[in-house]
């Protein structure tokens, strides 16, 4: 019930399309054995669509205790703005385009502080954000922004649930540029 109250206020009122994440995921990171200073799989989840706007949501629930540096994920806030006017795009060329910029870059090299990476990007404030809680803690991204799973540097598994919500028109848009 609270699922469903929470997909009917993130999308308007519509019920969420099931045609392309048919059910939402368990996310599970093991404990690393050895460190592993900087996320890895930079990533975003959706394509550039033509249309403006808010297009769904994607939605972090931590099943167990989440605690900083416990494989939470790391979130780009501010990063679905990037590149979103125009035509469409595709996961892959969105994906090739993000490389070229340096905040990006510097991503995938591996950056040291986290939390101090922060800047503008083509008029665009960027900051990285870890998402981490309490059993329920639920945490709501827009589905265009770059995330990651981190290391695992506590003693237990990371639990958390993903899930991604969008309306049938909006999933019939992204079937189209996929």
């Amino acid at each position: 019930p609270a699922m469903v109250a929470l997909s009917s206020a993130l999308l308007d009122g519509a019920a969420p399309d099931r045609t392309i994440w048919k059910r939402p995921q368990l996310l599970v990171t093991l404990p690393n054995a050895a460190p592993w200073p900087s996320p890895r799989g930079w990533h975003r989840d959706f394509p550039r669509l033509t249309r403006p706007g808010r297009f769904g949501a994607q939605v972090f629930v931590a099943l167990d205790i989440v605690a900083p540096g416990g494989g939470g994920a790391w979130v780009v806030a501010g990063s679905h703005r990037l590149m979103e006017a125009g035509r469409a795009l595709s996961i892959s060329d969105i994906h090739t385009r993000l490389r070229r910029l340096d905040f990006i870059k510097a991503l995938y090299a591996g950056v040291e502080d986290l939390k101090a990476h922060r800047g503008s990007v083509e008029g665009v404030e960027l900051e990285l954000v870890e998402l981490f809680g309490k059993p329920g803690d639920v945490h709501v991204i827009d589905p265009r922004a770059l995330h990651s799973a981190s290391p695992n540097m506590r003693h237990l598994p990371r639990i958390m649930a993903t899930d991604r919500l969008v309306t049938a028109e909006v999933a019939a848009e992204v079937i189209a540029v996929v």
